[in-house]
């Protein structure tokens, strides 16, 4: 026998309208229906099977197989080579314009950032070149 939350809400509405005094046209939502329909058999004493929980399970990574992060792939294109295009930090993160930008002045600020780059940036060709320190 299916539970109540397998059940159609065409389903739902004929096992509601079975057992409830007032029977009811149909329900708002699934939710709704699932609910006020396991409120009637309960009130009623009628046995229906609850829906198995699904069981939680943790992650089995193994200690340092994280997923790197972007300003950590940001770090790697600059350690790869000495400038990079706002374009390039794009491609390598998935971000837009806006936000590469907005993680190079993270990556700049040493308030921000246990490392920081030092960088300049020139407007024209939108390219952040490592200063030499």
């Amino acid at each position: 026998m299916k539970s109540l939350n397998e059940l159609t809400i065409a389903e739902l509405t004929e096992l509601y309208n079975k057992h409830a005094d007032t029977p009811v046209k149909k329900f708002k939502d699934k939710a709704t229906a699932v609910r006020r329909t396991a409120a009637l058999l309960k009130e009623e004493g009628v046995k229906f099977p609850q829906p198995a929980k699904a069981k939680r399970t943790r992650a089995t990574k193994e200690k340092g197989e994280r997923k790197p992060s972007r300003m950590s792939a940001i770090r790697d294109l600059f350690a790869k080579q000495k400038s990079a295009t706002r374009q390039e930090i794009m491609d390598v993160t998935g971000w837009d314009e806006r936000n590469a930008h907005t993680a190079m002045s993270i990556l700049k600020n040493p308030d921000r950032t246990k490392d920081p780059l030092v960088t300049e940036y020139d407007r024209a060709t939108k390219t952040y070149t490592l200063a030499k320190s």
